[in-house]
């Protein structure tokens, strides 16, 4: 079963969580579940089984960082979307967990040990 960690507003809303759950709506009531694409533009279906932590609306684009990732997928990994239906999934292998993102001037991600990333534009 999946669980819902996080929840953001844009032009719509999506909810993330466990076991690589994404979803929309556009009124909070009725879900679609989503899947992500990746860099060669393959849908992958859901985040590779990981767990979001947290997920932003800034910037135009939504954003989410995940927590934990199994030991097939030992690298940090991001999920955008600028529309809350269409997902990308993003590595960053110098990573492992990231567990909160916020953005003012630029994207601050901080991980579970003390790693921190920034971007002021999309993670790639």
């Amino acid at each position: 079963m999946n669980a819902v960690s996080a929840l953001a507003y844009g032009n719509e809303f999506a909810a993330v969580g466990t076991n690589g759950l994404i979803a929309s709506s556009t009124d909070a009531l009725t879900w679609t579940l989503r899947s992500t694409v990746n860099s060669s533009g393959t849908t992958v279906g859901g985040f590779f089984g990981v767990s979001t932590a947290a997920l932003i609306y800034a910037n135009s684009k939504y954003l989410g960082v995940c927590a934990s990732v199994s030991a097939a997928k030992p690298a940090a990994q991001y999920i955008t979307s600028t529309d809350a239906i269409n997902w990308y999934v993003a590595t960053n292998s110098a990573i492992t967990s990231l567990a909160a993102v916020v953005y003012g001037t630029q994207y601050v991600s901080v991980g579970n040990t003390g790693e921190t990333v920034t971007s002021s534009g999309t993670y790639s």
